[in-house]
């Protein structure tokens, strides 16, 4: 059970379910250990009170459950949105080294072959 929060194992837990006729015990266990995560995570816990707060305040015809669904869409995509942000910061300042390593290297051999 202690796999089914690392996304390297989703596509055997996925296996596994299509080989089981009754898969309900596993759900059932996997629902409980998701939910003592959940308890454990005081991050996870603020977060979800926010998301509670913001859809206690809406005046609305969906029902609770989309909107909380709807609120971790957002927060997941902004969340996906910066990690997309801070890889591609990441690669052009790799790429700006490379160039100035490389840079330096061009000034260095012409130095010495000044020398």
């Amino acid at each position: 059970m202690e796999k089914i929060t690392n996304k390297q194992w989703h596509s055997v837990i996925l296996i596994a379910f299509s080989m089981l006729t009754d898969a309900d015990r596993l759900v059932k266990q996997m629902k409980q250990k998701i939910d003592e995560s959940i308890v454990k995570s005081e991050k996870l816990q603020r977060f979800l009170g926010w998301v509670d707060r913001q859809v206690s305040q809406l005046q609305s015809p969906y029902k609770a459950e989309s909107l909380r669904a709807f609120y971790l869409d957002i927060d997941l995509e902004r969340t996906r949105a910066l990690d997309r942000a801070r890889a591609l910061e990441i690669a052009h300042m790799r790429s700006l080294e490379r160039a100035r390593m490389r840079a330096e290297g061009k000034a260095m051999k012409w130095i010495l072959k000044l020398i």
